[in-house]
């Protein structure tokens, strides 16, 4: 009935928690304190008993701060839930410290109070009135402090947002950019203004993103596409930071930034709330054109079996584009391995299987061997490739399990269809269930890699991912074995051979490495070398950065080979560069190939 009222509050009030924005600690940690324990507090984790759990001493204490001062509305503090271990924590002091370390005294004295679900939790109304950075509750007396959630609830910045927008400006794939937008929907509907949202034509070789006109209607492009280039001259605030935003509600924002996630993740209680979360009607609300809603219709009247399981294949951009040269998007795409053991699996458990993907000849030969639906040999007319993608994400939605790689396709047709979602790599959570289908993948000559209606570039993209995903568990021999492999079917990948490089200065053959490089770095291909290296990911790493040890080590030992990675990693890294380390290297290797190459981009460097 508790938890009941501070929801209630919430909605009626327009209030969120920004609890899980402060950074908790405590004055002890115990036998029974979990990992991240004072932080569990602010997680909004529905915990049996308790969140934290401190030593038994004198005055314990938990604190939060935040990283800039708040003012709450009200503070709620949610007690033990097991009896009598909850009256322990009836002796309190709650006191708020402001930015400049000023205290204010909330709560003092005994109070016996319980939690959300379990009577009334200590709940204390501030009113907006107290400029909180910090706040420490402490125990009066020896003994043990431990409580449950501790809510900060604050005025929802996004009520009252008349005239302003939610925006969706991706430009990826058709998954992707429709993810973005229905959060886009569901929010501008929530908060009664508009969205808008970007629709350009890039990357048209593996994306499935028509010109809008094939897309949409034209009353649909009219109320909400705005150029890429307006969006991009617009002050917008990205709802990835969402519970942050009440900091900076003098602002004018134009409207704020939406991206693909789901709505539950990136957003605070009252939006979390999966029973609210309603893609499929927000999908049936975008505005399709009549081609569109032609493929759509169909996928929606294709009979399916009660027990039938999607298996997303996907390739693309990922295996036959540019992201095999750059591998940080291998999730995305389920290895043969992986998927061969899926398929035979599934069947045995008595299901039945359609299988979506981009590879025709790949998918046909698959169903074929397993007697599998393959979802474009159900179409019914002769769609261009935004109405096949619009059919198989609507077609997939509606199978009771998909099992796929984390790409947006997937993810999408699961949010529609309510559809459960596995992950290719999470299907099998046993290691040695992985390790027995790669081994009978790779042994078996009847098997997927020695089958000619598979592409070269999805059996070496297995193999490197199979090295990668399991790289410290294997012998440096066995990885040389396999990236030789990866060459010989991928020999146009330079990511490859650097890996194979590494493995060579990691198996102590500096010279067998420095040759191989110099080698593949003749005839122009440094550039290919330096794009790997310029490419710096979201996690602030390059392609190179899992090798880089292996070149530090041997341009430590003299390698001018290896120091050309070093320096390139240094540079795209914005790391200070070492001059005389360099300087070294080149003093002792003159007639060196990679000396002038060291030269030259010390050179463009100063």
């Amino acid at each position: 009935m508790q938890k009941d009222l501070i929801k209630e509050l919430c909605l009626t009030q327009g209030l969120i928690d920004i609890a899980g924005t402060g950074t908790a600690s405590q004055s002890s940690t115990s036998k029974w304190s979990k990992e991240n324990d004072a932080q569990r507090a602010l997680s909004n984790n529905n915990f049996a008993n308790f969140a934290f759990h401190t030593e038994k001493e004198k005055n314990p204490w938990w604190q939060v701060e935040f990283e800039k001062p708040v003012n709450p509305e009200y503070v709620v503090i949610n007690n033990r839930k097991q009896e009598p271990f909850d009256e322990i924590a009836s002796e309190l002091s709650v006191i708020a410290y402001d930015d400049e370390d000023n205290k204010k005294i909330l709560h003092l004295g005994t109070m016996y109070f319980g939690s959300e679900d379990r009577g009334c939790p200590l709940i204390i109304p501030l009113k907006d009135k107290v400029s909180l950075k910090k706040l420490r509750i402490t125990l009066l007396k020896e003994n043990y402090l431990h409580l449950s959630n501790i809510r900060f609830l604050v005025k929802d910045p996004l009520k009252n947002i008349k005239q302003k927008f939610f925006v969706a400006n991706r430009q990826d794939g058709m998954g992707e950019r429709f993810r973005a937008l229905l959060n886009a929907m569901l929010l501008s509907e929530k908060n009664d203004c508009n969205f808008i949202f970007s629709w350009e034509t890039k990357n048209r070789d593996f994306h499935a993103t028509h010109e809008k006109n094939l897309i949409f209607s034209q009353g649909f492009q009219k109320n909400h596409i705005v150029e890429r280039k307006k969006i991009e001259e617009m002050e917008l605030y990205p709802l990835q930071g969402i519970s942050l935003l009440f900091q900076d509600q003098a602002k004018d924002y134009d409207g704020y930034l939406v991206q693909q996630n789901n709505v539950s993740t990136i957003l605070p209680y009252p939006y979390n709330d999966f029973n609210s979360i309603d893609y499929k009607r927000a999908f049936d609300k975008i505005g399709f054109s009549e081609e569109m809603k032609a493929a759509k219709v169909d996928a929606e009247n294709i009979p399916l079996a009660d027990k039938m399981i999607a298996i997303h294949i996907r390739a693309g951009d990922i295996v036959f584009g540019q992201f095999r040269w750059e591998p940080i998007f291998y999730r995305k795409v389920i290895p043969l391995f992986l998927l061969e053991k899926t398929i035979t699996n599934t069947l045995e458990d008595g299901f039945k299987i359609v299988i979506f993907g981009q590879d025709d000849k790949f998918c046909n030969y698959l169903s074929e061997k397993y007697n599998l639906i393959y979802s474009k040999n159900l179409l019914r007319k002769n769609y261009n490739d935004s109405q096949v993608a619009l059919f198989d994400i609507v077609l997939m939605s509606r199978c009771q399990v998909i099992i796929a790689g984390s790409s947006g396709f997937a993810t999408l047709a699961s949010w529609i269809g309510g559809s459960k979602r596995k992950i290719g790599y999470e299907y099998f959570p046993k290691l040695e269930d992985k390790l027995e289908a790669f081994d009978q993948f790779y042994e078996d000559k009847e098997g997927f890699l020695y089958s000619d209606d598979i592409h070269p570039l999805m059996k070496a993209f297995s193999i490197i991912q199979f090295v990668y995903k399991f790289e410290k568990r294997l012998a440096v021999y066995e990885k040389i074995s396999y990236l030789k492999e990866c060459i010989d079917l991928d020999n146009n990948n330079f990511y490859y051979k650097v890996f194979l490089t590494s493995l060579y200065y990691e198996n102590n053959k500096i010279e067998e490495g420095d040759s191989y490089l110099e080698s593949q770095l003749k005839g122009g291909q440094f550039k290919r070398l330096e794009r790997l290296a310029k490419t710096v990911k979201w996690n602030n790493t390059t392609t190179l950065t899992h090798l880089i040890d292996s070149f530090k080590s041997a341009a430590t030992k003299g390698s001018a080979t290896a120091a050309i990675i070093l320096l390139l990693d240094d540079i795209a890294m914005k790391r200070d560069v070492e001059i005389e380390f360099y300087s070294n290297i080149i003093k002792n290797k003159k007639d060196s190939a990679s000396v002038v190459l060291i030269n030259d981009i010390l050179t463009m460097f100063s």
